[in-house]
């Protein structure tokens, strides 16, 4: 397809949730397996069964985060962890536009709690609309300026170089629930390691 100018980065937000959401929903089935080992009644191996699913589920998220390359001719889209792409001649596509909106998770007594969810659409020239959410607001900014760059042809695009701290920037948005995923998925491996230590004798 040519010398690649854009390729985008999955948003940070996407990554946390379907990647580490896979651990703790896997961590939460196995602590139910456990309870139904030491004693407990078989119901509890249905929450386990659904906490398998919800861990399967977010894998299956991971590995299919989209991925957006483009050059002066084509368009690619394609999965993060999967060898499956589709590439469109740039000419195909109409528009891009983004979307934004919050969330919201739970209602608390004071403030709700809330994340961004942004969704990218690619308007093809047969009315088709691609969408993608695991493009961050800056990171769009670069792609739209270079898809005007390459479909108006007034100049050469230059790609900016891109920077951790650029990419922490495009991502502060829903930083919080990002730390919150982390810190609980983190304290329950340690807890469920430290569990069966001590069932061990270790």
């Amino acid at each position: 397809m040519g010398k690649i100018l854009y390729r985008s980065e999955p948003r940070l937000l996407v990554l946390v949730f379907t990647g580490l959401g896979s651990i703790f929903f896997g961590l939460l089935s196995w602590i139910t397996y456990l309870g139904y080992r030491g004693g407990t009644s078989y119901i509890v191996l249905i929450p386990g069964v659904l906490f398998l699913i919800g861990s399967i589920w977010s894998f299956c998220l991971f590995v299919t985060i989209r991925v957006v390359k483009l050059s002066e001719e084509a368009i690619e889209f394609s999965f993060l962890l999967l060898p499956i792409r589709r590439t469109y001649p740039i000419k195909d596509v109409k528009r891009i536009f983004q979307k934004s909106r919050n969330v919201e998770v739970v209602r608390g007594f004071l403030t709700p709690l809330t994340f961004p969810y942004i969704v990218t659409c690619f308007e093809m020239g047969d009315n088709k609309v691609i969408k993608m959410n695991s493009i961050g607001s800056l990171d769009f900014e670069q792609l739209e300026n270079c898809f005007n760059k390459v479909t108006r042809g007034n100049g050469q695009y230059f790609a900016p170089k891109k920077t951790l701290a650029g990419y922490v920037l495009d991502n502060w948005q829903g930083s919080a629930w990002v730390l919150l995923v982390i810190v609980v998925t983190i304290g329950l491996a340690l807890a469920l390691i430290k569990g069966q230590a001590l069932t061990a004798g270790i």
